[in-house]
């Protein structure tokens, strides 16, 4: 027969006094949709670039904006509403600098539009504003930057280089065989004349490099040889150096 023992030994876990509140708070229901504003009352117009041809804009016109533009200039009646079109591709933009500007005619109800491009990879800004037909312009608001797409494959496949030494800024340049022709012909030169050499690049040779609207880097080299070159005699001629230039791997 089994003897049935208790153990006497005391519990090490607290009392817990259920009878004491805690404050609990309420937490908010998650939901993963809500309804945006209308609007948020400030004049104001945004730009997307959708595509390598198109811009997507919306935006805000506010009465107040228009009471106060009403104001300085008086009557509104013949104006018409526009969004103003900067291209700004590779330039630092100071309002009077664009490359190219053009003016859309919008309702100003509509709130948004789809703005067609001429060209791909390029840079735009915006202003919103009021067009009466003398040409008078008086800007509401101005946007964004935004920078189109390519449209295909970039065609710039030189080789750019630019060494990197702690605390000593350095210049990008690139490598390349000049070919010249030799001074005095004669039978035992049959081959032109090669020479490697570097050519730095400028902040401003980089943006028109890449850029549509820029010159290849032939083209720049060619140049900057012909200004240094021009005391030379026979003095070499712009498209001979052109000809001449051939971009090659770096040489150690």
């Amino acid at each position: 027969m089994r003897k049935k023992t208790t153990l006497n030994k005391k519990s090490k876990f607290k009392e817990i006094n259920l009878t004491k509140t805690t404050h609990v708070e309420n937490k908010k229901e998650f939901q993963d949709y809500y309804d945006l504003p209308s609007s948020y009352n400030t004049t104001s117009i945004t730009l997307i670039a959708r595509d390598p041809y198109w811009i997507f804009a919306y935006w805000e016109i506010t009465q107040s904006s228009i009471e106060e533009l009403r104001k300085r200039i008086g009557s509104l009646e013949k104006a018409n509403y526009v969004i103003r079109m900067y291209d700004v591709t590779c330039i630092n933009f100071d309002g009077t600098n664009a490359n190219r500007v053009f003016d859309i005619e919008i309702d100003p109800n509509a709130k948004n539009w789809y703005i067609n491009l001429w060209n791909d990879n390029s840079t735009f800004c915006a202003d919103l504003g009021i067009r009466f037909p003398d040409g008078r312009f008086y800007q509401l608001a101005r946007s964004n930057f935004v920078t189109t797409p390519r449209f295909r494959p970039s065609d710039r496949s030189e080789e750019i280089w630019m060494e990197v030494k702690q605390g000593i800024p350095q210049k990008p340049y690139v490598m390349a065989r000049v070919e010249e022709k030799p001074k005095v012909p004669t039978k035992e030169i049959k081959e032109p004349q090669r020479k490697y050499r570097r050519f730095n690049l400028t902040e401003e040779d980089i943006k028109k490099y890449y850029s549509n609207l820029s010159p290849l880097l032939k083209e720049i080299i060619a140049k900057r040889l012909a200004r240094t070159w021009k005391f030379r005699k026979p003095k070499p001629t712009y498209k001979r150096l052109l000809k001449g230039i051939h971009y090659i791997e770096k040489v150690q």
